[in-house]
């Protein structure tokens, strides 16, 4: 047993320092091809961006000139779109160059560190949970890479995964405050707060159902309080309410599933600005009411439940958002991997091509042509058909429990 444990730790470290020389090698690549491959498109924002994503890193690099100009984030000189978290991250590099294309290496360098931090946290899950290393290959897919390089969603994606550590090592605080750091890099960690508060109510219930059921609605209603009110406390109102109006403000964007609801409808003499704000709000509704679903239906008795439960709030609300980002797969897929059966890892596989192919490629061909269209339909289908697996599983495992499913106890133990 100690022989397979050192043998494992070994392999571990191995996995690692491979991922972070792959993302290291995957950069520099990008960064020594010549500019004349990632000019501009023939439309605002387009280009091909196949190895390095330098449109983005300008963005990058002047959200973090506060710093540079020793002033302060979202003042009217410096408005941004991020948490405080994430906006001193960006603004890191500017510590030690003002130079954009040093900006970029050192950038780089960050992002592939983090990546191989990602890489051993999820496999030591996948031993914890006694599944193969082998799902680690799934962090070499052209968009896991290609997006835990040239984006800053990595950072986020490894508080998640060490949070999901703690939960399976019992502990339930620290996991908390993973999760609360990585809801101040983006907002998407805090929406496992209520999972993670629902697993220590089920454990604290012990047989009575009711008394866990109140912990879980005093903590649900106590979580996002004192998680916003900690981020208007340390950084002002206007970090607080600038992301949030910033995103609130955002139209369906060109690939979203809102955008092709319109252009779908307006092929049947539909697509009016009315119908394009009801299908707003529905869409905004079905975001969040999984939240909802859980509270009532969800039982969350251990850390697969979890994870699970994880996946159930986040894959709806990257289907039907308004905007479109590729990087949620940095988000997705180290998640998906610690549950996957034999058919969602196939999806995965698909989902990580796909979303290189959506973004880097048609996008910056033209982002109006209908391949970029059928490839972002194709991923939202993969990320609907995801969720509804996910959804069975849950209630295969007891983790959702409905009114004519009630043979399943309502508080499990935790095991």
């Amino acid at each position: 047993m100690m022989n397979d444990r050192a043998a494992l730790a070994a392999q571990l470290r191995y996995w690692g320092a491979a991922a972070f020389l792959f993302a290291l090698v995957f950069s520099l690549v990008g960064l020594l091809l010549p500019p004349a491959l990632f000019s501009d498109g023939e439309f605002f924002d387009s280009g091909l961006r196949l190895l390095r994503d330098e449109q983005e890193m300008r963005v990058y690099f002047e959200r973090g000139q506060w710093l540079a100009d020793g002033g302060r984030p979202y003042s009217a000189a410096s408005p941004q779109e991020y948490p405080p978290a994430g906006v001193l991250f960006l603004a890191l590099p500017r510590l030690f160059t003002s130079n954009p294309f040093i900006y970029q290496d050192i950038f780089a360098l960050l992002t592939s560190i983090l990546f191989g931090l990602l890489v051993w946290l999820t496999g030591k899950i996948l031993i914890s949970l006694g599944r193969p290393l082998k799902y680690l290959w799934l962090f070499f897919l052209p968009g896991v890479i290609y997006f835990s390089v040239w984006r800053f969603d990595i950072l986020p994606a490894v508080l998640v995964a060490a949070a999901a550590h703690e939960v399976i090592r019992g502990r339930r605080v620290l996991a908390a405050l993973w999760l609360i750091l990585g809801g101040l890099v983006k907002f998407y960690p805090a929406f496992f707060l209520l999972p993670l508060l629902m697993l220590a109510a089920q454990s604290a219930a012990g047989s009575s159902s009711e008394p866990g059921r109140r912990r879980v609605l005093v903590a649900a209603a106590a979580a996002p309080v004192v998680l916003l009110g900690g981020i208007l406390i340390w950084a002002g109102p206007d970090a607080f309410l600038s992301p949030i109006l910033f995103h609130l403000g955002r139209t369906f964007e060109i690939g979203s599933l809102g955008d092709i609801s319109l252009w779908a409808a307006s092929f049947l003499g539909g697509g009016s600005v009315w119908f394009a704000v009801i299908l707003a709000g529905i869409f905004s509704l079905l975001q969040f009411i999984p939240f909802i679903f859980l509270l009532v239906f969800g039982r969350i008795a251990d850390a697969k439940a979890f994870i699970r439960a994880c996946l159930f709030l986040l894959l709806p609300f990257m289907l039907f958002n308004r905007f479109v980002s590729p990087q949620w797969v940095v988000w997705f897929i180290p998640l998906a991997v610690l549950v996957s059966d034999k058919r969602e890892t196939v999806a995965l596989v698909l989902l990580g091509l796909t979303a290189y192919l959506q973004f880097p490629i048609l996008f910056g061909l033209d982002p109006f042509a209908w391949t970029y269209k059928f490839a972002s339909g194709l991923l939202l289908a993969v990320i609907a058909w995801l969720a509804w697996q996910n959804l069975i599983a849950m209630k295969r495992d007891g983790a959702l429990v409905f009114a004519g499913n009630r043979k399943i106890p309502l508080i499990q133990p935790v095991g």
